[in-house]
């Protein structure tokens, strides 16, 4: 069993918190806290991350899943800890934009990436909050986006069963979360500019 503290918390979402792994540093661990929706996140991503594992995916764009494992706060599951080439924690991509660290067309590009990565390997983006991208420093210089929370479905139900047998809905599904994702970051991107 993993015992973890106060001081290994990274963060906390409504649902749940993620904790920095005490042995491994390369990896963080999200607990359940409340299913005040009726729903658990917990299973939702172990269940849709399984799924991808099927497909045989590239994981360039998204944080790679380990498995569970048990805390003395419950069952989590294992995630990549999205870091620098410099072992430095990545920036979320709000933080980007806000402190304008890198260029509209650099950041235009890295998106394309990202939104041709999602449409090629049909996964879909559900939560696209600025939150749940970022940006990671690969070797000096160079970038990309990776998605560390957020994909699959908001519950268990016809629209994830959609989802996983029928690419016509997939791909419509990709499509408007994009839009949508494109939309707030140009709110934001013109907020800080005017």
């Amino acid at each position: 069993m993993v015992k973890l503290t106060d001081d290994m918390l990274i963060g906390k979402g409504s649902e749940r918190e993620c904790y920095m792994h005490p042995k491994d540093k390369t990896k963080v661990i999200k607990i359940q806290i409340s299913n005040t929706t009726n729903r658990n996140q917990n299973n939702l991503d172990r269940y849709y991350y399984e799924y991808l594992a099927t497909k045989s995916i590239s994981y360039k764009h998204i944080a790679k899943f380990y498995g569970v494992v048990d805390t003395d706060k419950g069952v989590g599951l294992v995630f990549e800890n999205i870091l620098n080439h410099d072992d430095k924690n990545s920036l979320m991509l709000e933080t980007i934009i806000k402190d304008r660290l890198l260029s509209h067309d650099v950041l235009s590009g890295l998106l394309l990436e990202l939104k041709e990565y999602l449409a090629h390997y049909h996964i879909l983006f559900i939560d696209t909050v600025m939150d749940n991208i970022l940006c990671q420093e690969t070797q000096k210089g160079v970038f990309k986006l990776v998605i560390i929370d957020g994909l699959g479905a908001r519950r268990f139900g016809l629209k994830l069963w959609l989802h996983i047998h029928c690419r016509v809905w997939t791909y419509f599904k990709i499509r408007q979360k994009w839009h949508k994702l494109l939309f707030d970051y140009n709110e934001l991107k013109n907020s800080i500019d005017s």
